[in-house]
């Protein structure tokens, strides 16, 4: 299905098609949980660095950016608003983890703003997608 379809668009299509579409959906599910679970990890390890040492915030942005993606892309019914929300929640348990466990790494809150916002861009770059499409497809 993808993050770019309408919540609440019917699909038209052949079986064939509505079973492409379910794989499709368990594949951005996987992409989901996979890329949760290595941003919980990379998150938590201490001393890790990227290749090319890129800032800080900006590694916060493009990883929750991503997940925002394979979130709406597993979930394409979900309103992105509650996409946001548990994108929200898993970005301040991962600065609480950060500061609970002492593992050397720290909490901060720029960083679950970072996080946040890559979210928002994310979210918001496919809401504008959606509501194209649904213009489109009025003007037919």
């Amino acid at each position: 299905m993808g993050p770019f379809v309408q919540p609440g668009v019917r699909l038209k299509h052949h079986s064939a098609s509505k079973v492409q579409l379910l794989r499709m959906n368990r594949m951005y599910l996987f992409a989901l949980g996979a890329c949760a679970i290595a941003i919980l990890i990379v998150a938590n390890l201490p001393g890790f660095s990227i290749p090319g040492n890129p800032s800080d915030k900006l590694q916060h942005v493009a990883a929750f950016a991503v997940l925002a993606a394979f979130a709406a892309g597993a979930l394409p019914r979900e309103p992105l608003w509650r996409l946001w929300l548990g994108l929200s929640v898993f970005a301040a348990g991962i600065e609480a983890v950060q500061y609970l466990m002492a593992l050397g790494r720290e909490a901060d809150w720029v960083d679950f703003l970072a996080s946040v916002a890559g979210a928002t861009a994310a979210l918001s770059f496919i809401f504008l997608i959606r509501r194209a499409k649904s213009a489109l497809a009025d003007a037919r």
